[in-house]
């Protein structure tokens, strides 16, 4: 069961999750879809509208997959016992290796507003169009971050998705 909900229902739930667990953050590029886990990212409002910002490292799958495709899903289960595996095993494999949806048994279905699917099971989803991305740099990374975090490698890019829809599902 799908029901549509306002984005702010679930903000609290949203940053507990990614920061006792995480998310899956799904992408497709007409022929593969890949999961990724996130513990990072968060629900802001820009623009005049929601946005969900996902950081993505830069030798990433998924950062190869969003350049196809800006679009993406982010997939925030409402109970994290319950998805411990998937997050465990998606924050540790590459999509460039292998199929981390059926290794990792999720069904999908077809997102209505950004045509990326999203996992189903109990989860609050985010269908998102990407609106801006930003690259960290040297450059632009404080240093105490750049040193402390990244050791001035391996950096993220940041993706501001505008929320298109919001759903929470359950099985």
């Amino acid at each position: 069961m799908k029901k549509e909900i306002s984005y702010k229902e679930c903000i609290g739930n949203v940053e507990n999750q990614l920061t006792h667990g995480g998310a899956f953050l799904v992408t497709a590029d007409g022929e593969r879809v890949n999961a990724m886990t996130i513990g990072w990212g968060g629900i802001n409002y820009y623009w005049n509208r929601p946005v969900f910002i996902v950081p993505v490292r830069q030798s990433r799958f998924t950062k190869e997959m969003l350049e196809k495709n800006g679009n993406f899903t982010v997939c925030v289960p409402v109970d994290n016992a319950e998805y411990a595996r998937g997050l465990a095993y998606c924050g540790t494999k590459s999509g460039r290796d292998t199929d981390k949806i059926k290794d990792c048994n999720f069904t999908l279905s077809n997102g209505e507003k950004n045509g990326v699917p999203y996992i189903n099971g109990n989860m609050y989803v985010f269908e998102c169009k990407t609106l801006l991305q930003c690259d960290m740099t040297d450059d632009n990374t404080a240093d105490e971050i750049a040193e402390g975090v990244y050791n001035r490698k391996n950096y993220h890019t940041l993706y501001f998705g505008e929320i298109l829809a919001c759903y929470k599902v359950q099985e």
